[in-house]
């Protein structure tokens, strides 16, 4: 659609070059101006300059016969063929701010105007003869059935046939009085967007509401559209949402948005959609909506325009309807603050080149790196900034850029515009830091530029620090343990030199003295021949007793003195005990010792070799037994002792000593307590005899 232009060439002097670019902008060197770039506008801008009656259009609409009528504060123009025809006043007052527009099945023009609905009939303006209401109309449409639906700011909404007004309000289910978009679907439903109550649909003979509640993005709606597949899509204050199969799907900045309060949608019918709102016209493509609304991706690309594109403003002029249309031959028009904004989808300029890109310079801690090589940088470095940008010619300030951080983030940075990224606080390692960037209208560069460089980590997070720190610890404790093992050591000679005292206090006062009496009785006994049966049997008693009790301090003084384990570990003491317990009684011993040897700590070797002397005597002079068995097994944590022999056995239900003046089974267990052993006992008259003592490392 030509469209006049008011804007005129600059006067650029003599030309004395020209030169094409890969991206089709025309540049001429001048011969005293400097340079000059050309390149076609995307967008075009139709003014008061060009004819209408003022720069600020409301609305616009295009009729039956291609004619364009572009609704402004100060009234209301006509372009078609090339002509812009002006309609200012009606019955010689101002026309004033136009509302809507609409047209009849007749091919009658309805404009709203301040208070009054007008037809234009044969180029003359008349009031509507049925309209009555004094309310600001906001917008105007008509249906399938050809039924005109009139949409006011607070009254009512009304449907007007050719003879007929019919009223609806809040009272009858309408969601609000404040009308503010109209569209029938394709099934003859009316959606009705209100300001500040949702959306209604007038079906059937009654209306149903949607909300925030039911899932839609605002209350506020301000356009509806329905798309080739039945879908309906609402512009709201608070975003976008697509009505599809029963439920609400919402599009907000989050989701690659330029804005959430918009003011109309357009299909261009190449797969966007175009939307107009206070920071200008964006589009978006349909498919990468979809794939939002499907989970397929997280958020769409809005390409923006504004001043450099073609337009004289970028604030739209939001409140009534329709406030952007799609003409008949595919371009979409919008109103602004300043004039009548034209898009042509199908003759956008395509940029197939992919922008070269670059990293200008990476600054750490605000000092510049090299950018020929990795550097390797403190990790005291707080601060780590990295500028890049892209070459475009054509329109540079609109270049999209993403960015990543290889061992940091975990996908791509969608940053828009933005041409610098910040890090702080990194933790040590290799980086290596990738940008990538495309055209509004191209190919992006999925190569893009990188920088890599080393964050070396301080002396405490070295792996040196932390084999030092290791081997400090290892020191510590082999020192202590060592410490541990000398004090046990001192403890335990101290012990055995006490042990060794009092045996030779007993061997030599106590033994002494009843080897002395025992001879003295043996002389006695010699001595006397004639003597009563009664005092013989008295003497002989007294030296059983008098040896049994020499024999007794004897074997305290081996036991307190015994050397058994002074110069030999316990698995070689065993077999040289057994030996000397066994020697004469002609019992059968074996020793078997299984595991990896270690030592216990010497008071608990001790009392373990003093319960093993108890068992193996036990089984010498008290169980009869031909076979005895051996077995010492040391595991992870602690060692077993096992002695088992083939004797007569016993009732472990009788806790009795097991040999008169011996420990007994009392004593085993409680040497097996003192070193934190469990001890147990199985034996049957008849059975034999088993002997289980398990003893930690760590007593």
């Amino acid at each position: 659609m030509p469209i006049p232009l008011g804007e005129k060439a600059p006067n650029l002097g003599v030309i004395a070059s020209l030169y094409t670019d890969r991206e089709g902008n025309l540049w001429l060197g001048l011969e005293s101006n400097g340079m000059a770039r050309l390149r076609t506008k995307q967008l075009t801008t139709l003014a008061a300059e060009d004819g209408l009656p003022h720069d600020s259009t409301r609305l616009v609409f295009q009729d039956s016969q291609g004619a364009v009528w572009i609704g402004t504060v100060a009234g209301l123009a006509k372009y078609h063929n090339g002509r812009v025809t002006a309609y200012s006043e009606f019955g010689g007052a101002p026309l004033g701010i136009i509302r809507s527009l609409a047209e009849d099945a007749q091919g009658t023009l309805w404009i709203a105007a301040p208070q009054e609905l007008l037809l234009l009939k044969q180029g003359r303006l008349v009031k509507h003869p049925l309209w009555q209401s004094t309310q600001e109309i906001k917008v105007l449409y008509r249906d399938q059935q050809g039924q005109m639906w009139i949409g006011t700011d607070g009254e009512s909404l009304f449907c007007l046939t050719e003879n007929n007004v019919r009223v609806f309000h809040t009272d009858d289910g309408l969601a609000s009085n404040q009308i503010r978009a109209l569209v029938a679907d394709q099934h003859g439903a009316l959606w009705i967007g209100t300001a500040g109550g949702g959306v209604s649909r007038w079906a059937d003979g009654r209306f149903t509401t949607c909300t925030t509640r039911d899932g839609l993005a605002g209350n506020r709606v301000h356009a509806i559209h329905e798309d080739e597949e039945g879908a309906l899509w609402f512009a709201t204050r608070e975003g976008l949402s697509r009505w599809q199969d029963g439920r609400f799907v919402n599009f907000t900045v989050e989701a690659g948005l330029l804005t959430n309060f918009l003011y109309s949608i357009l299909d261009d019918g190449h797969g966007n959609f175009w939307f107009s709102c206070a920071q200008g016209v964006f589009r978006v493509n349909k498919e990468d909506l979809r794939a939002v609304a499907a989970g397929k991706r997280k958020a769409v690309t809005s390409y923006d325009y504004g001043i450099k594109d073609g337009m004289k403003t970028r604030t739209g002029n939001p409140g009534n309807q329709p406030t952007a249309w799609k003409a008949a031959d595919g371009t979409l028009l919008f109103c602004t603050l300043q004039g009548l904004v034209i898009a042509d989808p199908a003759q956008r300029p395509a940029n197939h080149t992919a922008p070269p890109v670059y990293i200008e310079e990476v600054l750490i801690n605000r000092q510049r790196q090299p950018m020929s090589e990795e550097p390797a940088v403190p990790q005291e470095a707080g601060e780590i900034e990295i500028h890049f940008a892209a070459l475009n010619y054509t329109a540079p300030e609109k270049m999209r850029y993403q960015y990543r951080l290889a061992g940091f983030d975990q996908d791509w940075v969608d940053v828009g515009t933005r041409r610098f990224a910040y890090y702080a606080n990194l933790a040590p390692g290799r980086y290596r830091f990738q940008v990538r960037a495309g055209n509004l209208d191209g190919p992006w560069n999925e190569t893009g530029a990188a920088f890599a460089f080393y964050l070396q980590p301080r002396f405490y997070r070295t792996q040196f620090f932390y084999a030092l720190v290791g081997l400090t610890v290892l020191l510590l404790v082999v020192g202590i343990y060592r410490l541990r093992m000398h004090g046990l050591k001192v403890r335990y000679s101290a012990v055995l030199a006490e042990r060794n005292r009092i045996a030779g206090e007993i061997h030599d006062t106590l033994a002494q003295n009843l080897a002395g009496i025992a001879l003295q009785l043996d002389s006695v006994t010699m001595q006397l021949s004639d003597v009563p049966q009664s005092l013989r049997e008295r003497l002989d008693q007294a030296c059983n007793l008098t040896r049994y009790s020499l024999a007794e301090a004897r074997r305290a003084v081996t036991d307190l003195r015994s050397d058994d384990l002074e110069l030999r570990e316990l698995e070689a003491a065993l077999p040289e005990i057994v030996n000397k317990l066994t020697a004469a009684s002609g019992l059968q011993a074996r020793v078997e010792v299984s595991g990896t040897p270690r030592r216990l700590n010497p008071m608990a070797e001790k009392n373990l070799l003093r319960i093993f002397q108890e068992a193996v005597a036990n089984a010498v002079k008290h169980a009869h037994a031909r076979n005895l068995n051996v077995e010492l097994h040391y595991d992870s944590d602690h060692l077993t002792l096992r002695v088992r022999d083939d004797g007569c056995g016993f009732d472990t239900n009788q806790i009795v000593p097991l040999g008169v003046g011996h420990y007994g089974l009392t004593g085993m267990r409680e040497r097996a307590e003192r070193i934190g052993g469990h001890l147990q006992l199985h034996s049957k008259p008849g059975a034999g005899t088993e002997l289980l003592i398990e003893a930690p490392f760590a007593a």
